[in-house]
């Protein structure tokens, strides 16, 4: 029995749970809601490192275009810490959610912290960005497209004969 009680112990030590890193977030998701495209998005994720040792964030992966993250990498015992994600939005559109995975110095897990947006564009067609349209010569062809202004001004469209 001691045996087991001693394996344990030194499971909890290798594994980090006792003098571990212990980082606590104030939150771990951020919803922008719905946003304009090309808006330039910031969020500033807080935690307290409650534990009795110096907390090291080694980096933070994104994988977005456009994403960037700032942080200060030696965080000391009782001190507040901030992970600030920018998000330039002028490159992606629709329902987006990005993970910000927080890597740290020693046995602490990653932590994964999300944020999502939907990227409105100013002009939306619809059903799909590009229409393709095919027919053979003497065939009608017909086909329906929604075009959706969310530009405060409105749209002027003309059409031009070719050829």
């Amino acid at each position: 029995m001691i045996w087991l009680r001693l394996i344990i112990v030194f499971a909890f030590l290798r594994t980090g749970v006792f003098g571990a890193d212990v980082v606590n977030f104030s939150e771990t998701a951020y919803d922008f809601g719905t946003v304009r495209q090309g808006e330039q998005l910031t969020h500033v994720f807080t935690f307290q490192n409650s534990s009795n040792m110096p907390v090291t964030i080694q980096r933070v992966e994104l994988d977005l275009p456009g994403i960037s993250a700032r942080f200060q990498p030696n965080i000391e015992p009782g001190q507040k810490g901030r992970v600030i994600i920018s998000w330039d939005t002028s490159h992606v559109t629709g329902a987006m959610q990005e993970l910000a995975i927080v890597s740290f110095a020693g046995n602490s897990p990653p932590l994964p912290l999300t944020l999502k947006a939907v990227v409105q564009p100013p002009i939306e067609v619809l059903p799909y960005p590009a229409i393709f349209l095919s027919a053979f010569q003497g065939e009608g062809k017909e086909t329906r497209l929604r075009i959706i202004n969310h530009e405060p001004s409105p749209l002027k469209i003309s059409l031009e004969q070719v050829g």
